[in-house]
């Protein structure tokens, strides 16, 4: 066996494992609150985990692999924020579910600025648009199954819809969470509702 077939064996069979490196995910998500990742060394970032620099190696080549896993974890919670909208749902219901989606992943975006802040621009979007058009499937299967627009192509209009809302997290982002949360939700949840309008009308 190589070694990192044993190594990605150990990842799965053994928790410790797990448990140290995400604590050094946990310890650089905090240090990255007062510093930039170029600031972080190695050896401050050992000292505040209380870990020996061997024990840091074992997880990570370097601390930008370190970085690559808490951005992982952003992305994570993004797509664990979105929800499906069920069918059946009133129109404020409807509403209310959206608002909700919206305002979960807002929020974790926001939980996350002083890590977003610190990525390219282009990284970022390639970001969102992962995790957000990983949603894709469902929202086709569910406006295809709502009929929320007969005229129009459940996945063009998928796309479409995504890319806007990907858009516009990324400019609330660039322009430094100018715009309260509330006011952004508010925002793109009116917006959603024209989307689902047409549902919404035969209800």
């Amino acid at each position: 066996m190589r070694a990192t077939e044993r190594k990605q064996l150990m990842a799965l069979n053994n928790k410790p494992f797990h448990k140290t490196k995400q604590h050094l995910i946990d310890v650089m998500n905090d240090m990255l609150r007062h510093a930039t990742i170029e600031d972080i060394t190695i050896k401050a970032l050992v000292q505040e985990a209380d870990v020996t620099r061997s024990t840091f190696y074992t997880y990570y080549s370097d601390k930008y692999a370190l970085f690559e896993d808490l951005i992982a974890q952003c992305n994570r919670q993004i797509y664990f924020a979105l929800r499906y909208v069920p069918a059946h749902f009133s129109s404020l219901e409807v509403r209310k579910r959206i608002y909700d989606n919206t305002w979960q992943v807002l929020t974790t975006i926001y939980s996350y600025k002083h890590i977003f802040s610190q990525i390219n621009p282009e990284i970022r979007v390639k970001i969102l648009e992962q995790e957000i058009h990983s949603f894709k499937p469902l929202l086709v299967q569910q406006f295809k199954y709502l009929k929320v627009n007969a005229s129009v192509d459940a996945d063009i209009l998928a796309t479409f819809y995504l890319s806007g809302i990907i858009s516009t997290y990324n400019l609330w982002i660039a322009n430094n969470f100018s715009m309260p949360i509330e006011e952004l939700c508010e925002q793109v949840t009116d917006l959603t509702m024209t989307i689902y309008s047409g549902y919404i009308d035969k209800e």
